[in-house]
């Protein structure tokens, strides 16, 4: 246990480093989220984030689930139960003209396999407070107009 705790502490600061030469223009080699899906170490400036917008929790756990309801109306999908989260993942599967949407819309490859190193691509649809209603419905609309049905 003391090992992963080591390497996540690491793996942190390391992050940290890339983020701060990012942020200062430096040049550098990798993203600042190098490696992040393996990283649990949270760093300072991260925890005081988190501190600082316990105001906005209720605001925004409120528009998430308020906005999870109208997507899961629309497209007739279940989420988690125990987890509320700022965007859906949505499989690529189910969209077309990924081209278009990859101008408005931020997708990530998330690993489905770790043994075989899979990956798979997924649109990243915001659900939290900081988008507002008007953006939402655009977001929405869009999503709408090229979603297939599998």
């Amino acid at each position: 246990m003391q090992i992963k705790t080591k390497k996540n502490k690491e793996l942190g600061i390391t992050q940290s480093k890339l983020k701060f030469a990012e942020i200062n223009n430096k040049k550098s080699i990798f993203d600042y989220r190098y490696k992040e899906s393996v990283n649990s170490y949270s760093e300072y400036n991260s925890l005081v984030d988190i501190y600082n917008n316990l105001d906005n929790f209720e605001l925004n756990k409120s528009k998430i689930l308020q906005r999870l309801n109208i997507l899961k109306t629309i497209f007739k999908f279940e989420t988690s139960i125990t987890r509320i989260a700022p965007v859906i993942l949505i499989d690529t599967l189910y969209l077309k003209n990924i081209r278009k949407l990859e101008k408005i819309f931020i997708f990530m490859h998330k690993i489905i396999n770790f043994k075989n190193n899979r990956a798979k691509k997924f649109l990243l649809f915001p659900l939290h407070f900081m988008i507002k209603d008007k953006v939402f419905s655009l977001f929405l609309k869009t999503l709408k107009a090229n979603y297939n049905k599998v």
